[in-house]
This record gives C-alpha cells, sequence and structure tokens, in this order.
C-alpha cells in the first residue's frame, strides 16, 4: 500500500479532520482543543511526523493535606501555660564546679556601708553631740574657775613673816640622825653575822 493510500483512508475515517481544518482555516486555533481520544488503530501512524499526535495530559499532583482556613471573624489565640509555681528550678551541676567568692569586694562592702551608716549618725547625732560638748567644756571652765578662786584666796591669806620665821626654824633644828647609825641598825648586822657564822651552830 502506498502512502497517499493509506492518507486517504484515514481521511475518510475522520482522523486527520482536524489537520484539514487547520490547513485550510485562515484563523490561528489552539493546539490544546479537544480532539478524539487515540485509539488502537492510530498506534500505526505513531512513527510517521505527517500526522499530528495529542500529547499526554500531565496531571498535577494531589495535596494530601488541604490546607484549613478559620473564619474570618475567628481569632484562634494559643492558651498561654505559665509554668508552675510549685516545682523548685534546680540548677544543672557541673563536673567541674568552681565557687566564685568575691571576698575583696565583700569586705570592701562592708567598709563603705559602715561608713555610710556612719555618716548618718553623726548627722542624727549633730545637735546632740555639740549640746553634750557644750557641757563638757563648761565643766572644764568651772573647775578651772574654782581652781584659780582657791589659789587667790591663798595669796591673800599668805603672810610673808611667817614664812620667814617657819624656814628659820627648820634651819636651826638638829637634823635626825640617819639609820645607818643607829642602834637598831648595828643589832641587825649583828644578827646577820651570826646566821652566816657556820662555824658558830657546828659547836
Amino acid at each position: 500500500m502506498s502512502f497517499a493510500y493509506k492518507l486517504l483512508n484515514c481521511c475518510k475515517k475522520g482522523l486527520l479532520s482536524n489537520i484539514a481544518k487547520r490547513a485550510l482555516s485562515t484563523t490561528h486555533t489552539n493546539v490544546t482543543q479537544n480532539l478524539p481520544p487515540c485509539t488502537y488503530q492510530f498506534i500505526k501512524f505513531a512513527n510517521n511526523d505527517w500526522v499530528w499526535q495529542k500529547p499526554d495530559g500531565i496531571k498535577l499532583p494531589v495535596r494530601i493535606v488541604p490546607e484549613i482556613k478559620s473564619p474570618s471573624d475567628y481569632l484562634w489565640i494559643p492558651p498561654v501555660s505559665d509554668p508552675l509555681t510549685n516545682t523548685e528550678m534546680i540548677d544543672p551541676v557541673s563536673i567541674n564546679e568552681e565557687r566564685k567568692e568575691a571576698v575583696r569586694l565583700i569586705v570592701i562592702r562592708r567598709k563603705k556601708m559602715k561608713k555610710h551608716k556612719l555618716k548618718k549618725l553623726r548627722k542624727k547625732l549633730k545637735y546632740v553631740r555639740a549640746k553634750i560638748r557644750q557641757k563638757r567644756e563648761l565643766k572644764k571652765e568651772k573647775d578651772f574657775q574654782a581652781i584659780l578662786i582657791a589659789q587667790c584666796k591663798e595669796a591673800e591669806v599668805f603672810s610673808a613673816e611667817k614664812y620667814v620665821a617657819d624656814k628659820l626654824k627648820a634651819y636651826n633644828e638638829k637634823p635626825p640622825i640617819p639609820f645607818y647609825l643607829t642602834d637598831e641598825y648595828k643589832e641587825l648586822l649583828r644578827i646577820k653575822d651570826l646566821r652566816l657564822n657556820v662555824d658558830f651552830y657546828k659547836k
């Protein structure tokens, strides 16, 4: 069978009607228009370049999980779950646990706090201590004035004649005998010699 005879048979069966219409028509037609389904009779023209073949339809993948949309008037807010306050939070224990103690900073802090407290106390007791200081100064002044008054009274009673007479009497008196020249001292020396004399006790 010649090629012309095969083409004529295809035209009679209506397989090439779309190709003829497209060739005779002057308007542009879409390639993806509905064509008759491919049957077993058309398989023998698969290798023929002059026969138009409909491409197999590509199916898009179907979504397994469809998208769920909430209504426009409803706003879903996830519930806020506060942590339990009864449970105790335990820090993780490290293998190489190193304690960091700021001993020097603690000492400095204590000194500063003592200084601050002392400053506040001085400010609080400023007038109280001034009053105590004033009383102390007044007491010292009174004692000094009393000593001056006593000296003034003693100077008023002083008699020069009596003073000279007492001094002359002291010069004219016989001086006392020293202790090392008295009989009592001599007796003590004799007793000491007897105690140290060993030969006396042997006899």
